[in-house]
This record gives C-alpha cells, structure tokens and sequence, in this order.
C-alpha cells in the first residue's frame, strides 16, 4: 500500500494552511479586481483566489481574504461601499 500525507487544517496554523492551498495549484493564475473607493479612487489589486463559476450567465467568483493583522482590504471595502458616479479615472 502506498504511503499518503494527511492534513488536519483544523490543527493547522492559518499561514501553513495557506500555503497548502497555494501550493496544490501551479501554475497560480493572477486576476486583477479593479474597484473605485466611494470618494472615488482607483484600486487595482492582483489576485490569486478565483475561478471560473459558470459561463451563462458569465461569472467569476473573487474570493477576498483579510489582510493578515484581520482588517479589510481596499477591494472588499470599495465592493461594500454604496456606488457613486464621482471617479478620479
């Protein structure tokens, strides 16, 4: 029988975790999340967590962790935030 690992995220430190997942998809593609503040600026951020979702309708999904320290980061508060028609772009 052939010897395997096994892992228990839940035993896990977060950082390990991540870089398992990270680690288990090469090579990682890179999708850009161009987002626009409320006060209207420009956020353009490199992602590595997305995927294909369906193609009718078209649809990718983002998924967005929290900046290590556990706050936001610009992309997810410029999604959250109401739209606005002001653009400094």
């Amino acid at each position: 029988m052939s010897e395997h690992l096994q892992f228990d995220p839940a035993a896990m430190d977060l950082r390990a975790v991540y870089r398992l997942l990270v680690g288990s998809v090469v090579p990682r593609p890179i999708g850009w999340a161009l987002t626009v503040s409320a006060a209207g600026v420009a956020n353009l951020a490199p992602f590595s967590f997305f995927t294909v979702v369906c193609v009718a309708p078209p649809m990718i999904s983002l998924t967005i962790m929290r900046k290590p320290d556990g706050s936001e980061k610009h992309t997810l508060k410029n999604a959250r935030a109401p739209a606005t028609s002001a653009s400094t772009w």
